[in-house]
């Protein structure tokens, strides 16, 4: 430790550096270091072949139109398929599954997060789960000392663990992770981030699911949703409806129609034994959650999603946003080129999940400002009366299906959330998604030059208090943002009962 630290920080260190848990990280699990293999560099150079003979023979942009509009109304077609499913139906509060509550692990990541840390034990604390089979542990970097600090007085009354990430590889969340799964004891395990806010029902809901799933089932990922607050800008609203569509619309109908699908960053709830026997996250992939839901696949496994949410606070700066998520296009692009490399042992689902989900998401960030710029060429002389080229009847179906089936998803997500639907807001969306484009071009760019790198997003405690104490009966909703189903009297004991001590 660093001359200067205060004691309590070196009294954690000694602590939680006593008694290291056995290890579980594989390293093998280096698969985004080795970047592309021999086969796909072939691969990509017979594409970049004959793409050159197409544009040779002039024929390269009627083979990408038609291409590319058949992916995107396949996309569509999916689109709007999901927001004619029904979500499943709401959790039903039990007794405690067969044998008990099973130790539950929440691990929290953190770094440079001093300012927040103690809102985020806040909601921890909050959750009501039976102390006596909790384990909290902090991911935490040994000289990151004023969230270490944090962690310290903030955390002792819930019996928080500290885990230091050590080792050479790249400073990233996953490397953090993989040190406190070396330490962790609960049957289950969870990842919340430092900006979130997990209903305070949501490990019961998850452990009655797995009680209830098969053991084929090795992850449950929870919706995460941006806080519905007085005085948001509109890029946190168009943020909160791309989650709106994405967790409350989207992957319920892939999880329903069994494809898999890439986990979020957060709030994922998985077996511990499965998460061990896979050797941990990928210290090398910068979207280690996009990385794991294939990997599951991959050994047998499958995901679903539960129903409680868990609640964000979106960026409200355009910088911030473009390098979150040009880190996101780039793990995203780290992660295709992983899970490419065999396709067979994805299966075809897998396959075609890996396509839609992180092919299809990465090309349309990249087209999206091109064809706002190829919407205002063709538009504005038609606007001013001078005429113009006009949209082919393809063309306009694609694009009309495109957008249509896109804004329809945000919108019927925000009503399955209980939000209220800012009509501004969808209207702005297709010039929110022209961002993406270059938030693309920097992921390219550090996918060359310094591919692991992590890109930190800054948080702040939510200054207009978000952290909605709900009773935990009857009241309690699924919904956090003003709406929800309504959950039946609660059979168990809450949260904060006095006979629920911390484990240990």
């Amino acid at each position: 430790m660093a001359v200067g630290q205060p004691e309590e920080t070196r009294q954690a260190v000694r602590a939680t550096s006593a008694a290291p848990g056995p290890a579980c990280a594989d390293p093998r699990r280096r698969a985004a270091a080795t970047g592309l293999t021999r086969v796909q560099v072939w691969l990509f150079a017979v594409l970049v072949t004959l793409a050159g003979c197409l544009l040779a023979t002039g024929r390269l942009w009627a083979v990408l139109r038609v291409g590319v509009g058949l992916g995107v109304l396949a996309a569509a077609a999916v689109r709007l398929a999901a927001c004619a499913v029904p979500p499943p139906p709401p959790p039903r509060p039990e007794q405690a599954p067969d044998g008990g509550w099973p130790v539950y692990t929440v691990i929290l990541a953190l770094y440079r997060e001093a300012e927040i840390t103690p809102q985020l034990i806040a909601a921890i604390a909050a959750l009501d789960y039976p102390r006596n089979r909790l384990q909290v542990i902090a991911a935490v970097e040994a000289d990151d000392v004023a969230t270490v600090s944090a962690c310290w007085r903030a955390g002792r009354a819930l019996g928080l663990e500290l885990a230091f990430a050590e080792g050479d590889a790249p400073r990233t969340k996953p490397r953090a992770l993989n040190a406190a799964l070396t330490r962790t004891r609960g049957d289950l395990v969870v990842v919340y981030d430092a900006e979130d806010r997990p209903h305070p029902l949501q490990l019961r809901e998850a452990a009655l699911a797995f009680a209830q799933a098969g053991p084929r089932v090795a992850v449950l990922q929870a919706p995460l949703r941006i806080a519905d607050a007085p005085g948001l800008r509109e890029l946190q609203h168009q943020f909160r409806l791309e989650y709106a569509a994405l967790f409350d619309v989207l992957l319920p109908f892939l999880a329903r129609v069994g494809l898999p699908f890439p986990l979020g960053g957060t709030s994922n709830h998985i077996r511990r034994e499965v998460l061990r026997e896979l050797g941990g996250w990928d210290p090398w992939n910068v979207t280690e959650d996009a990385d794991l839901g294939y990997l599951i696949v991959r050994a047998g496994y499958r995901a679903d999603v539960i129903r409680l949410p868990t609640l964000e606070t979106a960026p409200h700066r355009t910088q911030a946003w473009i390098a979150q998520r040009a880190r996101w296009l780039k793990g995203h692009m780290q992660t295709f080129g992983v899970h490419s490399r065999d396709l067979r042992a994805l299966g075809w689902r897998g396959a075609a999940s890996l396509v839609l989900c992180l092919g299809f998401g990465v090309a349309s960030a990249g087209l999206q400002g091109p064809v706002a710029l190829w919407l205002l060429w063709v538009g504005a002389p038609m606007a001013v009366g001078l005429g113009g080229p006009g949209l082919a009847p393809f063309d306009a179906l694609v694009l009309g299906l495109g957008w249509s089936s896109a804004l329809a998803c945000m919108a019927v997500g925000v009503r399955r959330a209980g939000g209220d639907l800012r009509w501004r807001s969808l209207a702005l969306a297709p010039a929110f998604w022209a961002l993406q484009s270059v938030a693309l071009a920097r992921a390219l760019w550090q996918l060359r030059t310094c591919p692991h790198h992590w890109d930190k997003t800054d948080h702040s405690p939510d200054p207009v208090g978000a952290i909605r104490r709900r009773p935990l009966d009857g009241t309690a909703e699924s919904g956090l943002s003003g709406g929800g189903e309504q959950l039946p009297s609660l059979p168990f004991r809450r949260g904060d009962d006095a006979s629920h001590r911390p484990m240990g």
